[in-house]
């Protein structure tokens, strides 16, 4: 999905944020579902950044499943296959049913069934959802555990929540002969 920028850039205005996640997501997914689903988690990420709490983003998402019911993520039908509904639901589930970071992340992706790229995976959009800020202190052991590998590997993590800076080691341009 590629709506963290779209969160990111509407951060604290929620009008913006859905029109804008809309209008992206429409570029290969015109319908009303994946509409509603992307709109859903761009609102989750932007709460997530803004530090709110997993039973706010709980509310949030139980709002979410109110207007489109096909959402709701309890009881888990166990089903994650591309298809946004599925998707969703796995997501939620397993976000809001796991105590860390690793151990959500491991669960969603461990359901697997992934769409063929570049359709994200509900791993993509669960990660995104938890690096977005409500992974906190819970991404901390996965951040340590990178970090390590890392270091015996002899280079950085990779990525922020890594504690890395994302494979970047130097310049992005070479200077002219």
């Amino acid at each position: 999905m590629r709506v963290l920028p779209v969160a990111l850039l509407a951060l604290g205005d929620d009008e913006a944020a859905a029109r804008l996640a809309v209008e992206q997501a429409r570029i290969t997914h015109h319908h009303h579902l994946s509409d509603a689903g992307t709109v859903l988690v761009a609102r989750l990420v932007q709460l997530a950044v803004l530090g709110r709490s997993m039973r706010q983003l709980q509310q949030a998402a139980a709002e979410a499943v109110r207007l489109e019911p096909r959402f709701a993520w309890s009881p888990y039908r166990g089903q994650a296959s591309g298809y946004v509904v599925e998707t969703i639901q796995t997501v939620l589930h397993f976000l809001f049913s796991t105590r860390s970071f690793e151990e959500c992340l491991v669960a969603v992706v461990n359901q697997g069934a992934t769409p063929t790229p570049p359709a994200p995976s509900p791993g993509h959009r669960r990660g995104l959802l938890r690096a977005g800020g409500a992974a906190g202190p819970l991404a901390g052991a996965a951040r340590r555990r990178g970090a390590r590998r890392a270091d015996a590997a002899g280079g950085e993590a990779g990525g922020p929540l890594a504690g890395g800076r994302g494979g970047v080691t130097g310049p992005v341009s070479r200077p002219s002969p």
